[in-house]
């Protein structure tokens, strides 16, 4: 009986903490709590007293913003409060993320007027923020943007960077708990770095009619085979590249040269494969006899003067 009234006046303590007045303290409030219960400090088991922790960081809370015109020294003090506590790196990570999201996302109102929590408190997130970065490394985030980034820029093209994010996306949103995000998440990040990249894929890859104006067509003289061959030797010898320095898809190269010359080269591989085991090696070598024999002609006639 005992054990059951004080589950139901902790109960009652736990809806009086965030049904007050202040819908953003009751929002804070219940944030740390889900984190207590349910994420972070459950799962690596930080903290045993909810109460004693939130009233911690109401404390340091007000501590902050009312000396946030003296940020060094009532850092070096909150610091020195977590020695005596003799917290490890997790559990100060746990309190200095939290402060860091609330000190962020929280306007104040002094007289009636609006105080600009960016601006008051900008020094104060700023060294937060390192001795964040100092007991939770970059290196220890299983999930970098930067690093991400990095890898982006070695991807050959944007397909290959989209496949990329999407397979980063998914393990991210598989996590069995995402960590508390400052910010935008890596997740979120994938998403427009997605969208951004897909659209600048539209742009390159409009209808080709627009960009490629036929001014030429075969003549009677060589089929559309001849053509496949020459742009293939041409794809395989590298000769041609993208602006950016890397080498297209054989597949859009071939279409956008059989745009040019006003033949639909999108089977190409199927007519070559076709040319190449139902003819002798003659026939597919002889439009290139024809420009060896062109080429040695010319240089003839240039070498005779």
């Amino acid at each position: 009986m005992k054990k059951k009234k004080k589950l139901e006046n902790e109960l009652e303590y736990l809806e009086n903490l965030f049904s007050t007045k202040n819908e953003h303290y009751n929002y804070y409030s219940l944030k740390i709590y889900i984190d207590f219960i349910y994420k972070e400090a459950k799962e690596k088991d930080l903290f045993t007293d909810f109460k004693a922790l939130l009233e911690l960081f109401w404390d340091y809370e007000n501590i902050f913003y009312s000396h946030r015109t003296k940020p060094l020294q009532v850092s070096k003090q909150f610091f020195e409060v977590m020695k005596k506590k003799d917290w490890n790196n997790d559990q100060q990570a746990f309190i200095i993320k939290h402060l860091i999201d609330f000190f962020k996302n929280t306007a104040w109102i002094e007289k009636n007027k609006k105080i600009n929590s960016d601006n008051e408190l900008k020094q104060l997130i700023e060294i937060l923020e390192i001795e964040l970065s100092k007991i939770q490394p970059e290196t220890e985030k299983p999930f970098d943007w930067n690093k991400t980034k990095q890898h982006l820029e070695k991807l050959p093209d944007t397909n290959e960077k989209i496949k990329y994010l999407i397979i980063k996306k998914a393990e991210y949103d598989q996590q069995k708990d995402i960590e508390m995000v400052i910010g935008t998440s890596f997740g979120k990040k994938c998403e427009i770095e997605i969208k951004k990249l897909k659209a600048l894929a539209e742009l390159e890859n409009e209808p080709e009619q627009k960009k490629t104006i036929q001014q030429f067509q075969l003549s009677k003289k060589y089929g559309k085979i001849d053509l496949i061959r020459i742009l293939n030797a041409i794809y395989e010898l590298k000769m041609i590249e993208k602006p950016d320095g890397q080498i297209p898809s054989k597949e859009k190269f071939m279409k956008q040269a059989g745009n040019f010359f006003g033949n639909d080269l999108s089977k190409y591989d199927t007519d070559l494969s076709q040319a190449f085991n139902n003819t002798a090696l003659e026939a597919n070598l002889k439009i290139f006899e024809d420009m060896t024999n062109i080429t040695k002609d010319k240089h003839s006639t240039i070498k005779k003067g």
